[in-house]
């Protein structure tokens, strides 16, 4: 607590600067790149695409047992959760 006092004048949290990339809509490699996602876990992301299944929300994850609850609390902030309806009906 004494060391952040000291420095919290220096700190600035600037969420607008984070960039957030869709879970249904971004490529491989875009979500490869991202340092708190790893292949496995990109890859089970592109099974449920591929099946059909989108992912609109954490819960969803969670369930298709793709992310673990404390991985996501830290991926979250990152994720642009905006649902992307299919223009090729």
């Amino acid at each position: 607590p004494e060391l952040y006092m000291q420095v919290q004048d220096q700190i600035i949290n600037d969420n607008i600067a984070l960039k957030k990339i869709s879970l249904d809509s971004a490529d491989f490699k875009t979500l490869l790149r991202h340092p708190y996602l790893d292949y496995e876990e990109v890859k089970a992301l592109f099974n449920l695409r591929n099946r059909g299944i989108q992912c609109y929300s954490e819960d969803d994850l969670i369930e298709n047992l793709i992310i673990s609850p404390e991985k996501l609390d830290r991926l979250s902030p990152y994720i642009d959760w905006t649902v992307k309806i299919s223009e090729s009906k």
